[in-house]
């Protein structure tokens, strides 16, 4: 399935991090093939949806970026979409892997031209699009609000299509159908503006939301709104940030299917330093010299108490997670 996403506002900053969020959800929560590009003309690093789940990650573990020319992203997709017959192998080769899955989340870097519609043919983008197809479930692509080139390619490659509107007052005309869902960014229940008059304003039935979370928009500041979507993949209702997912949950329920469990629970996250390939898991056996085991002696009421605990150190991680035992 594609979906675009856009800002009735134009603001590709707000774009590019609802749009992170929700196919980052898609991906790993519900457990789905995600592809995302963004159909925007040269952008800064605020207004880019991979610099927003892990920018300065990729920054700081990427020789590329040393280098003014980079065989990876959009525009060298589009290039060999020019020259070839798109295969598995194309997409592979130019997209940046987010985990260590395979396929399971890749974005495209934005393209660096500054008018990509002046530059490349419109059907070229249309092959790139629908030939992914056949290697991700769902596609989300990003698109600017006011190109009327960009939103009739994107209206005429698109299943579903989510316009992100402010809180407040109707900023501008929409003309909503059975394929159009609205999301109020940065959403505050509490606001004199509540969903029921703002559907009126619209002419929706069905408004969704992003909740106002602080925690979210940190992520997205510091460029690691990956690790904030790992970090609350399963979270419970007392959770500070239950409401975002639950949200954007409810959002993905009017297209995605239900999510099928992952195999098992090995970190996604792809390592640090293969960040762009999404290459080497952490191994499923350890070295004898990662597992100790530790007792200690607690006093209780009547009499001692003997504990052991097994502590677990990865290599080249630093951190330690602690199993209680008998």
């Amino acid at each position: 399935m594609i979906v675009s996403v856009r800002d009735l506002e134009n603001n590709l900053q707000d774009a590019a991090a609802v749009t992170a969020l929700i196919a980052g959800v898609c991906s790993i929560v519900k457990s789905k093939k995600t592809l995302v590009l963004q159909l925007t003309d040269a952008v800064s690093a605020q207004a880019s949806v991979l610099s927003v789940l892990s920018g300065k990650e990729i920054r700081e573990n990427s020789i590329r970026d040393m280098y003014n020319f980079q065989d990876d992203g959009l525009d060298a997709i589009l290039l060999r979409a020019e020259t070839a017959d798109l295969s598995k192998e194309h997409y592979d080769d130019t997209v940046t892997k987010m985990l260590n899955r395979e396929n399971m989340f890749d974005v495209f870097r934005p393209t660096a031209k500054s008018s990509l519609l002046d530059m490349v043919k419109p059907e070229l983008i249309k092959t790139v699009i629908r030939n992914a197809r056949d290697i991700y479930e769902y596609i989300f692509v990003m698109i600017p609000g006011n190109n009327r080139g960009i939103l009739d390619l994107a209206k005429e490659v698109s299943d579903e299509n989510i316009v992100i509107i402010p809180q407040g007052r109707a900023v501008g005309e929409i003309r909503p159908d059975s394929t159009t869902s609205l999301i109020v960014k940065d959403y505050e229940p509490d606001s004199r503006f509540d969903l029921a008059g703002m559907r009126k304003k619209y002419g929706v039935k069905k408004l969704y939301t992003v909740p106002h979370n602080v925690g979210f928009r940190d992520a997205v500041i510091m460029e690691n709104t990956l690790d904030f979507i790992l970090t609350n993949r399963k979270t419970i209702r007392d959770d500070d940030n239950y409401m975002l997912t639950a949200s954007v949950n409810v959002l993905l329920s009017r297209f995605v299917s239900a999510d099928t469990p992952l195999e098992d629970e090995r970190p996604l996250l792809a390592p640090k330093e293969e960040k762009k390939t999404g290459a080497g898991d952490i191994p499923s056996v350890l070295p004898e010299s990662a597992v100790q085991e530790v007792t200690t002696v607690k006093r209780g009421l009547f009499r001692k108490k003997k504990a052991s605990q097994i502590m677990i150190d990865l290599p080249g991680t630093g951190e330690r997670s602690r199993n209680d035992g008998n």
